[in-house]
């Protein structure tokens, strides 16, 4: 009898481990699937006319693609691809867009009007994109991209353009008549105009949380050298403290990064360089930022952070890094980088922000 329950137990156990075989043998085979699908999607992107540079709506895609590229160019949100014909009827109207092919997998910005940099032929250019709908040039239900170059171009068909996101103009709405476009986008393209002639060498980032912005920033802040300053631009809950937070953990700040709102200054002395930040929200006169001795870190021996710099523009050294941050959607923000010379009385965040 014993003998006999051995071996009944004997093969239950063969069983059981016959059912495990099979059950990893099924998940290897599905995971090589998988794999060789993944490899397929990147020799796609790879090969084609049109890739997106930093996202793609499949998480093991991007991240294969943020390992790969180097410090925040991952992401620098840029479309590439060829213009492709469309109805015609921009054109018609007077103002001739580019048509850019779609891949069926593009993560594209929330959709709205934008400010963008359009690549073409090793050159860039002024463009004003349109991401979504058409809504007073047709009623259909299709997701375009289309970008008027204010300067004339020739034929574009069948050529290859690259699309630097740097600006949300506004949303796309149905206007009475295609004259009434036009004149719209003419105001679009001279708002985009006035941000070029004062941020001509912008880029702009796109991330969709607070956690992708801190990341971003924490990029950033491993290229920054003694003496940087950032001066960061954006509306009440824009995201300028996450940015700051990133920009201290880049440097290697472990602890908490409080908002300076009170303080008007806080130093962090424990990262690859110190790190000054400053809040000038509360600051009623520009006086008090001289009693407390702030020029002398503008700049500093460190990095330094100014957040709300409106409060006193004349304070800011010329040689400085902008930094405008703009929620397009509760969670998506668009960042716009560059060396901008800004003052009082020129050109401010919310001067142009909603064009007339």
């Amino acid at each position: 009898m014993l003998f006999v329950l051995h071996a009944i137990a004997l093969m239950q156990l063969m069983i059981l481990y016959r059912f495990f075989q099979l059950l990893t043998s099924g998940e290897s085979r599905r995971k090589r699937r998988e794999n060789v699908t993944n490899s397929r999607i990147v020799s796609m992107l790879d090969q084609t006319l049109f890739h997106v540079v930093y996202c793609v709506r499949l998480p093991c895609v991007r991240e294969d693609m943020n390992r790969q590229n180097g410090a925040s160019n991952d992401m620098l949100h840029t479309l590439t691809g060829p213009v492709v014909h469309g109805q015609g009827k921009g054109a018609a109207a007077g103002f001739p867009t580019a048509n850019l092919r779609l891949l069926e997998n593009a993560v594209l910005p929330p959709k709205g009007v934008y400010w963008t940099r359009v690549t073409l032929d090793g050159r860039s250019h002024l463009g004003v994109t349109n991401v979504g709908l058409r809504p007073t040039a047709d009623d259909r239900d299709e997701i375009t991209v289309e970008t008027f170059l204010p300067d004339d171009h020739g034929d574009l068909y069948g050529k290859t353009i690259g699309l630097t996101f740097l600006r949300y103009l506004r949303e796309t709405v149905s206007f009475p008549s295609m004259v009434a476009l036009k004149e719209q986008i003419d105001r679009d393209a001279e708002t985009a105009r006035a941000w070029a002639a004062r941020c001509p060498e912008a880029d702009g980032f796109l991330t969709f949380s607070a956690e992708e912005t801190r990341a971003l920033s924490a990029q950033m802040a491993e290229e920054l050298t003694a003496g940087s300053v950032l001066v960061l631009r954006g509306d009440m809950g824009a995201g300028k403290s996450e940015f700051s937070r990133g920009v201290a953990r880049g440097l290697g700040v472990t602890g908490p990064v409080p908002s300076p709102s009170f303080t008007i200054l806080n130093v962090y002395d424990e990262g690859r360089l110190p790190l000054y930040h400053f809040d000038w929200y509360r600051v009623e006169d520009p006086e008090e930022l001289y009693e407390i001795g702030a020029q002398e870190y503008l700049p500093g021996s460190g990095v330094t952070l100014v957040e709300w710099a409106e409060r006193a523009e004349d304070l800011l050294p010329e040689k400085r890094t902008e930094v405008f941050i703009q929620p397009v959607t509760e969670s998506t923000r668009l960042i716009l980088v560059s060396p901008c010379r800004l003052s009082a009385g020129h050109l401010l965040l919310g001067d142009i922000k909603n064009p007339d």
